[in-house]
């Protein structure tokens, strides 16, 4: 007996733990925990359990025509049964990533058409192109979004086998190292893309997005990401290309294959949101288009001085509302120069220059009224001893990782609800207390940027509190009492008179005595008689 039910304790009980441990699928029959409305549930996860084969007869019939999301995740998947994704008839989104198939996907797909399915996520999954060209065949029309991540045999995206989805919108390819061009043969339409990713992939984009002379593929292209990628920014930019509608456009760490000038984002009129950061080959900086609302040009390749072609580069950007510069040694520029830098940005709200050895807070932020957010970390500003941010919106506030010694709060902001002033060398002496007080009396109203107070906001001076936090700095109200100014002059003048009568009356006493010696008789002293 003993044995019969350590046998089923072993065949049963444990490769339902096995498998079902970390389920959220109330349609799947081996779920361990029970729900009583399996109707009611629209999502089905199975995700970092055993499932090796996908089969209906796991799953609730009457169940599986209720889901709409569907998630298939870091999985011992080996299988999946013929046409299993087209009996969810109102799924809308379906994610499949990161499993170990041994047999061929396409087969789960078939009777996909039939479904709702808007979305459909392959990410990690072992596919090739060939293996991709019948997943394609097989989308049902009213897909919108299709990802297909990290899938490193893809190298290839048949851009017509998507011609039918007339409803799609966003297509990502990312981090599919493998994945080189698209094929334009074939397409009679434009499609109807706005979102295309190909970012961390091999992809060098050298085209201009036509399938005939003078129609472009993606006319209706607003977002292109093509972060770590290869630019020929002459050819796709240029004259002819097909990104009017073009809005955001990220081409972080990217290599131009024949450099970045001046003129090379002219061309883009719609443009509002260009990312340029740690990019390669840049000869000159582009001159931007008053379109644009958001910038991002941190640790790029140029030698970024005050030159009179650099001063003027934000010239036409009225419109801007996000700048990031970060790394680039803009310590160098005088304050005048950056303040010229920023004259033209009236409107923005958010400014990051954090790692640019800056050593004193930009008097340009005296004429930015819309500020919202600065962050200006990790420099080298040794002081804030100016009312310099007349921003009424600012919010929030980064200094931490600078020089700041001491702060006087008469120049914080009344509007600011993030403060960050962490890993300053703070000198700990009575000139410290007005900020120690502001500090206890918000620490309630804003808990939450005090957390770190005990160990991020340490004492460097004087060596007696080196190293202690300013939690612990408390100095008693008689080691800070200011002296009154009348009692010193008092004391001084009390002190004063005491030496002027002491040495009167030496100089009298001196002149008395010389008085009364001078008042003896004289005696001549006679000769002796002999």
């Amino acid at each position: 007996m003993m044995i019969t039910w350590t046998f089923i304790v072993c065949a049963v009980l444990i490769p339902a733990l096995c498998t079902n441990l970390l389920t959220k699928c109330p349609c799947y029959k081996r779920q361990l925990q029970h729900y009583s409305n399996k109707e009611k549930n629209k999502s089905c996860i199975l995700e970092d359990s055993l499932v090796k084969v996908l089969s209906l007869k796991d799953f609730y019939s009457d169940c599986i025509r209720n889901v709409t999301n569907f998630t298939l995740s870091n999985t011992q998947t080996q299988s999946i049964e013929s046409g299993f994704f087209g009996n969810f008839t109102k799924l809308k989104i379906l994610t499949v990533g990161n499993i170990r198939l041994t047999h061929n996907i396409t087969p789960a797909f078939k009777g996909i058409q039939n479904t709702t399915l808007e979305t459909l996520k392959l990410e990690k999954v072992a596919t090739n192109d060939d293996i991709l060209e019948n997943v394609y065949s097989q989308l049902p029309p009213n897909l919108t979004e299709l990802l297909l991540l990290e899938i490193n045999h893809l190298t290839t995206f048949p851009l017509h086998r998507i011609q039918s989805l007339e409803r799609l919108n966003t297509l990502f390819l990312n981090n599919s190292m493998s994945f080189r061009h698209f094929v334009f043969e074939n397409i009679s339409n434009p499609l109807p893309l706005k979102t295309l990713s190909v970012a961390n992939t091999s992809y060098f984009w050298t085209s201009v997005f036509k399938f005939n002379e003078t129609n472009c593929v993606l006319p209706y292209l607003e977002n292109f990401n093509l972060s770590h990628t290869f630019v020929n920014v002459s050819t796709a930019m240029g004259k002819d290309n097909c990104l009017k509608n073009l809005k955001v456009l990220d081409l972080q760490h990217c290599i131009f294959e024949d450099g970045l000038y001046n003129d090379s984002f002219r061309l883009l009129p719609k443009l509002q949101r260009l990312i340029i950061s740690e990019t390669i080959n840049i000869y000159q900086l582009p001159v931007l288009n008053n379109s644009l609302t958001h910038l991002e040009m941190n640790k790029i390749q140029f030698n970024f001085n005050a030159t009179p072609d650099n001063l003027n580069i934000f010239g036409n950007l009225e419109r801007l509302q996000h700048l990031e510069i970060r790394c680039l040694n803009l310590g160098q520029w005088s304050d005048g120069d950056f303040e010229f830098l920023l004259k033209p940005l009236t409107n923005l709200q958010y400014f990051d220059a954090s790692d640019n050895n800056l050593t004193v807070i930009p008097k340009a932020f005296l004429k930015m009224h819309m500020l919202q957010t600065v962050i200006l970390e990790n420099n080298l500003i040794t002081q804030w001893q100016r009312e310099i941010f007349q921003s009424e919106n600012l919010t929030e506030l980064r200094l931490q990782n600078n020089l700041i010694e001491y702060l006087d709060t008469r120049f914080i902001p009344s509007t600011v609800e993030k403060l960050n002033l962490s890993h300053n060398p703070f000198l700990c002496t009575c000139d410290l207390v007005p900020f120690i007080i502001w500090v206890k009396e918000r620490k309630k109203l804003y808990h939450d940027w005090f957390d770190d107070w005990r160990h991020r906001y340490i004492c460097a001076c004087p060596k007696n509190k080196q190293n202690k936090s300013l939690s612990e700095f408390n100095p008693k109200p008689t080691d800070c009492q200011p002296f009154n100014k009348i009692v010193i002059t008092a004391m001084v003048l009390c002190c004063l008179m005491v030496v002027i009568v002491f040495i009167a009356q030496l100089v009298a006493w001196h002149r008395e005595r010389k008085g009364v010696s001078s008042k003896k008789p004289k005696y001549r002293r006679l000769d002796t008689v002999s």
